[in-house]
């Protein structure tokens, strides 16, 4: 596999990658795997759900926080 892949044709080495992943994880023996990439997109990742959990909590506050919103502090609408 070309070293430039990644920076080339990152579907195809995306595919390359999990087809050796799998291998490794049935405990074959396998050379080739882009371990500094592999890992860089796994970070990625994470780094990019945090930042969706955040972007969604960050508009729940601002529509929560409208005044006139029910469950403001003194709003008894949805007291029992």
């Amino acid at each position: 596999m070309p070293d430039d892949l990644y920076d080339h044709d990152i579907l195809t080495w995306s595919h390359n990658q999990t087809a050796l992943l799998r291998r490794l994880a049935r405990g074959e023996r396998v050379k080739g795997v882009d371990w500094v990439h592999v890992v860089e997109e796994i970070e990625d990742v994470g780094l990019s759900e945090l930042n969706a959990v955040a972007a969604t909590c960050g508009r729940c506050w601002c529509i929560c926080s409208r005044p006139g919103m029910a469950g403001q502090p003194g709003d008894r609408s949805l007291a029992r």
